[in-house]
């Protein structure tokens, strides 16, 4: 029989993104396994989440607008919430002059270098931090972060030292992006932790607090319109508002709604990919399962597997995962898999927070193999299909297969 790898889609996808995404497997197929051939279950524009009414539901649904204020500002933040620092090695980057100091006077930069020290043991800003109901939170290894922590943190940081020792220390500019910087590490820590973010009002109003503990009294936003990342900002709010022309939901609530309509209505989407089986019934099918199509995938072997499959791949799939947490509808937690369950190999990344491993669950039905794209969250879940390394170990598999 001749052997065909069935691609089973994840959450989101839509022609002709799927199609293009088919092409390159056909790419990589020619070179790693040129025996196996290709064949298509694009279920989302036939089973995925759909707009019944043409979007009635949402405010403002296909309204366009320019790049205002109203986008900058969330766009900049987004940027420091990821990588509090960013805005620091960004403004040690410019060419800027320095300033002649006179002879043996403290410098701009010693005042606000020192002044940013005593924010460790500031009254006021532990008062605020108080009031706001707001902890510092947890760091990456998921340790207890106070707000010295968090600002020793900081002084260690790489755009901290570049900027203290660029043409920009110690002037306002330097000031407001350190005040930024203190308030994204705050936000940062805190959604880690699990505890509510700040919204925008009081996230601008303590960095209003912290500048001026700076010794710079700079009221709102307005500072932003100084700051190195306003260009970049601007890129980014600019790529968000053409997404709202036409579709900033229409490119975002399949994601979303195709994960809530399988909970809901999974059965719609396993038959869609059994029908397909089943047309190739002369043919070796391995499965080959992306994200949720992995889920769907999984739950419909599990419940009974056709004969004509000898191989279910999956890569970035939460099968195992929701399968632990009892959030399969044909599978219980305890529930082994059935004796004519196929050959199951699971691709994982580590950074890929969507992706999961099995061999814990189901010893000796499932192999784990770990992928390094270098992609960070969530460029790595989709990053799998142009991995070298993925397809040298997936020509093994389907040559065994």
């Amino acid at each position: 029989m001749p052997k065909t790898l069935l691609f089973v889609h994840g959450t989101g996808v839509r022609d002709p993104a799927y199609t293009a995404t088919c092409a390159l497997i056909e790419r990589q197929l020619r070179d790693f396994a040129p025996h196996v051939k290709l064949a298509q279950c694009l279920w989302g524009d036939s089973v995925g989440a759909k707009l019944a009414h043409g979007g009635k539901s949402i405010p403002t649904y296909g309204e366009a607008r320019g790049v205002d204020a109203e986008d900058l500002f969330p766009a900049l933040w987004s940027l420091l919430i990821q990588d509090p620092g960013f805005e620091l090695r960004m403004l040690a980057s410019l060419p800027v002059p320095f300033l002649e100091l006179v002879p043996n006077e403290e410098g701009p930069a010693e005042k606000l270098l020192e002044r940013f020290r005593e924010l460790r043991s500031s009254s006021e800003l532990e008062g605020q931090l108080a009031a706001l109901g707001l902890t510092a939170g947890v760091d990456e290894n998921g340790e207890t972060q106070t707000l010295v922590d968090l600002i020793d943190g900081l002084a260690r940081s790489d755009g901290f030292l570049d900027c203290a020792r660029s043409g920009f220390a110690g002037s306002p500019e330097h000031r407001a992006a350190l005040a930024r910087a203190v308030v994204a590490a705050l936000q940062k820590a805190t959604v880690e932790a699990g505890a509510p973010a700040m919204d925008a009002p009081t996230r601008n109003e303590l960095a209003g607090v912290i500048r001026s503990l700076l010794g710079e009294d700079v009221r709102g936003d307005g500072a932003w319109l100084m700051s190195p990342l306003t260009g970049l900002a601007q890129n980014l709010a600019t790529w968000h508002v053409r997404r709202k022309r036409g579709a900033l939901t229409d490119s975002a609530y399949p994601a979303a709604g195709d994960i809530l309509l399988y909970q809901s209505r999974g059965a719609r989407m396993r038959d869609f990919i059994r029908a397909r089986i089943d047309e190739l019934a002369d043919q070796e099918v391995i499965v080959f399962a992306h994200s949720l199509g992995g889920i769907a995938s999984f739950e419909l072997l599990a419940a009974g597997c056709p004969a004509n499959v000898t191989h279910l791949i999956t890569f970035g799939s939460q099968a195992s995962f929701l399968y632990e947490i009892g959030a399969l509808s044909t599978l219980e937690p305890d529930t082994d898999l059935r004796p004519d369950f196929p050959a199951w190999s699971n691709f994982y990344d580590l950074s890929d927070p969507l992706s999961y491993i099995g061999e814990g669950l189901f010893p000796g039905r499932v192999t784990d193999y770990q992928v390094e794209s270098g992609e960070s969250f969530p460029a790595s879940h989709g990053a799998y299909l142009h991995a070298r390394p993925f397809w040298q170990q997936m020509s093994a598999l389907l040559r065994d297969a």
